[in-house]
């Protein structure tokens, strides 16, 4: 579609979403089970109009820092204001620019070899080696031994210390991508995404990351080459650097199975050893590996401005409007596909991930006014937050978390919303996060409520607790959570399928079977556990002793 066909689509939405606050219309899905005879009902329609505008082919993807993402930016900015929403972007706009950093590797600059008893390797890229973009370093480069440490892993919550025995300070950690089966799930995920920041506060200088089979399953070899000239993303800092979590480590890599078996020669067990141990489950201390390595690589930069879009719906009550419930959902997808062939579709259109959550929130926004003509306003302050860059990183969610636009100290809770597979007619939900502080029995009253069940993780390979915005909350100590559809009543088969075919490809449009009343479902759903959230007497908190309130809760 044209610009102005925008416009017009966006003033027919809205206005359809003005009649709904005002009342009720055939095509409005009741709750299952509702609490109240005024509460509102989600609108399968206006979902569908939605996700059908996000993800059209106009929109060519809507990646980041693209006219697509920006007039898809616009398309919620001007929903929020005609829902009657505030702004709560910056300077009081609808919107946070985000500066994001595009970080490419140069492939011809990678560079790695192994001296051992006087004679130097030089190891083949591409095929033993691929050096890791960095967000800090437009060059680097670094020779030191190297240290084999398992999976990498110090948490003593689990009794594992990986690093026992061995001093890495100025050294290359050398360390499976996996982690070790027998973790909880969500603590599994943390530690996954950590593994980095472990060896860098333990002095490392460099890393580099071995592949398993677990490891292979996710993240196959062919496929990480295939992608290694595709820039990465983080966010820009206010003196201007990219931004990461690691900035003590001066170059990355990761080593292909015949890579790895040439580092390991000589050594005291040999790659094969390892991984047969590990695949076995069989303890193994750390060990140094025999002689130095030499890692280069090289990067350049491009900074690209990408807006999130937040829009707020004020407390009623004057004790806690001043506190803040924040509804997350990412509005960026994968944009384009490159290809020769001019009748190949091309575009990913990402009606699921994540059309659908966006269609969610603003459904979610339109209940909460609609509450409020009906004179039920929330206590607390609601954020409603469409964020940038999600596929590049978590990238406009941690840059909100880290620069809001509201004291962090009175975000009370987040509720986050990414690619429901709205396919089947769901009897039971995964609500990650959730049982990590009082939020779970929100969110189990609210489910008890829709008589859906609350399931736990069945996939915890996937780490889908870190893959989502509602861990940059949690990283900054706010309660969080984030609802999935469950695998019940078919969601195993319609879950699989969708990963396996149409999951960030073409496939992901309208074109789909939507159950547009189950998203109205879903959105009902998550509207109740905001709701409680921002009328409660008291804001969330994190459980005794739990792990992540531990690591990240504020005092």
């Amino acid at each position: 579609m044209a610009f102005s066909d925008f416009l017009s689509r966006a003033a027919a939405v809205s206005a359809a979403g003005l009649l709904l606050v005002a009342c009720q219309t055939e095509e409005a899905v009741a709750p299952a089970a509702s609490p109240s005879a005024q509460e509102p009902a989600a609108s399968a329609e206006m979902l569908a109009a939605h996700i059908a505008w996000l993800s059209d082919d106009a929109r060519q993807g809507r990646e980041a820092g693209t006219p697509g993402y920006e007039a898809a930016a616009e398309y919620v900015a001007t929903e929020m204001e005609e829902l009657g929403l505030e702004p709560a972007g910056e300077d009081g706009s609808w919107y946070q620019q985000v500066p994001l950093l595009s970080v490419t590797r140069d492939l011809d600059a990678q560079a790695m070899s192994i001296t051992r008893d006087g004679e130097t390797i030089a190891l083949d890229p591409m095929a033993d080696f691929l050096i890791g973009a960095s967000a800090n370093r437009a060059a680097a480069d670094v020779t030191a031994e190297a240290v084999f440490v398992g999976y990498g892993l110090v948490a003593p919550e689990f009794g594992i210390d990986d690093f026992e025995g061995v001093d890495v300070d100025g050294k290359i950690v050398v360390a499976f991508g996996a982690i070790p089966t027998g973790l909880p799930s969500e603590e599994a995920a943390h530690y996954s995404s950590s593994k980095q920041a472990i060896a860098e506060e333990l002095g490392a200088v460099g890393y580099i990351t071995l592949s398993t089979a677990s490891y292979e399953a996710r993240r196959p070899w062919d496929r990480t080459i295939a992608a290694a000239g595709s820039p990465a993303m983080t966010w820009v800092d206010k003196d201007g650097e990219g931004f990461t979590d690691t900035p003590g480590l001066f170059v990355t890599g990761r080593l292909s199975v015949q890579g790895a078996e040439t580092l390991f020669e000589g050594a005291e067990m040999s790659f094969a050893e390892i991984v047969a141990a590990e695949e076995s489950g069989e303890n193994f201390a750390a060990f140094e590996l025999p002689g130095t390595i030499t890692m280069a690589g090289a990067s350049t930069y491009e900074t690209v401005m990408s807006p999130n879009v937040a829009g707020v719906i004020r407390g009623a009550d004057p004790a806690l409007a001043d506190e803040y419930v924040v509804l997350t959902a990412h509005l960026d997808h994968t944009g384009m596909n490159k290809s020769d062939d001019p009748d190949e579709d091309v575009i990913n259109n990402g009606a699921l991930d994540n059309a659908t959550g966006i269609a969610v929130m603003l459904e979610e926004a339109r209940l909460f006014k609609q509450a409020e003509a009906n004179g039920n306003p929330p206590r607390r302050s609601v954020i409603f937050l469409a964020v940038t860059a999600e596929e590049k990183g978590l990238l406009g969610s941690e840059y909100y978390a880290f620069n809001p636009t509201v004291p962090l100290d009175d975000i009370v809770a987040n509720v986050n919303l990414d690619m429901p597979i709205i396919t089947y007619d769901f009897i039971d939900v995964i609500a990650f996060g959730a049982d990590h502080s009082s939020l779970g029995e929100t969110v189990r009253r609210a489910a008890s409520s829709m008589d859906v069940e609350l399931i736990p993780d069945p996939i915890p390979e996937m780490s889908i607790f870190t893959r989502s915005d509602h861990y940059r909350f949690v990283q900054q100590g706010v309660p969080s959570v984030f609802l999935f559809l469950g695998f019940g009543n078919g969601g195993e088969e319609e879950f699989r399928n969708f990963m396996s075919t149409n999951y960030h490809r073409p496939g992901d449009d309208i074109s789909q079977p939507l159950d547009y009343d189950a998203g109205a479902k879903f959105a009902t759903l998550n509207y109740r556990i905001a709701r409680e959230i921002a009328d409660a007497d008291e804001r969330p908190t994190w459980n005794e002793d739990d792990f992540f309130g531990d690591k990240f809760g504020r005092d």
